[in-house]
């Protein structure tokens, strides 16, 4: 082993595995994101059994980090912009995951700034149809109807790299008089310009960085948005990274080659002596 070591040449050896290391590193780093649309939960259903008065209800779906995502529902009564309508509120959530209330506060409802109380949140029980098991969330509260919940991952959004995927929940609504019903998928810093939408329904109206869905509440059978889009900006951005990370890793096989030959070499020259010795 000794004579092993006296053999190599330690400071090309310790050169090339850091090169090895250290590009290798570089390039994981700089490796685009998996392409391909994020799977997002299919069984999450809303229902509002009971809250204030309203005109228009807000549901409201932004991906939030690598993997979160946020759902803010809004209800305001569009008759009197002075008076913001408060009262009791229920809301079960079919199939919640790993979802739970985080309004933040103090909210904006009827375009005025209100405190948000903090809700009573029962996890799951147990709702039987037919015979089908789902395991429901209810929450309950009482004021300005704002209720916003949270998922650090597995929530009704998701955006990988360039591809965004999302389903906002069918929302039942039993009130008496039937409110409109927007549908919002809210884009935070990204601009919905960048964006190649590739489902439909198309939105009923884009804003710089949200597209949005109108129809009434009380509907037959409320269905699932399922919405799907590409940042084509982030494709090209995405295309160079791999560029890049190509070359680095490259550099760093190279190296490795290298570092295998020069930690070879000690067996190499001592067999090429043993074969230059005379009988052998």
């Amino acid at each position: 082993m000794r004579n092993y070591v006296s053999r190599l040449h330690l400071v090309l050896v310790v050169i090339l595995a850091l090169l090895t290391v250290g590009l290798a590193l570089v390039g994981w780093s700089l490796r685009p994101a998996s392409g391909g649309y994020s799977p997002v939960p299919i069984g999450m259903e809303l229902s509002l059994t009971a809250s204030p008065h309203a005109r228009t209800l807000l549901e409201s779906v932004t991906p939030s980090g690598e993997d979160g995502a946020m759902l803010t529902i809004v209800a305001t009564s569009g008759d009197l912009p002075d008076v913001v309508t408060e009262g009791p509120w229920t809301l079960l959530v079919t199939d919640l995951g790993s979802g739970v209330p985080c309004a933040p506060s103090y909210g904006t409802v009827d375009q005025k700034r209100v405190r948000i109380e903090r809700p009573h949140f029962q996890r799951h029980f147990t709702s039987r149809i037919g015979a089908s098991v789902s395991h429901v969330a209810r929450i309950t509260g009482n004021g300005p109807f704002f209720i916003r919940l949270c998922w650090p991952s597995k929530g009704p959004a998701a955006l990988n790299g360039a591809y965004l995927s999302s389903r906002i929940p069918p929302l039942y609504v039993d009130m008496p008089k039937e409110p409109v019903v927007t549908r919002q998928i809210h884009l935070g810093s990204f601009d919905t310009a960048d964006f190649t939408i590739d489902s439909l329904p198309q939105p009923t109206n884009a804003s710089p960085n949200a597209w949005q869905w109108t129809a009434p509440a009380k509907l037959a059978s409320p269905q699932a948005l399922a919405f799907a889009a590409v940042n084509s900006s982030e494709t090209q951005h995405e295309t160079y990274k791999a560029f890049l990370s190509g070359i680095f890793f490259g550099i760093a096989g190279g190296a490795l080659v290298s570092l295998i030959a020069e930690l070879v070499a000690p067996f190499r020259s001592r067999q090429e002596r043993r074969s230059s010795e005379p009988g052998s």
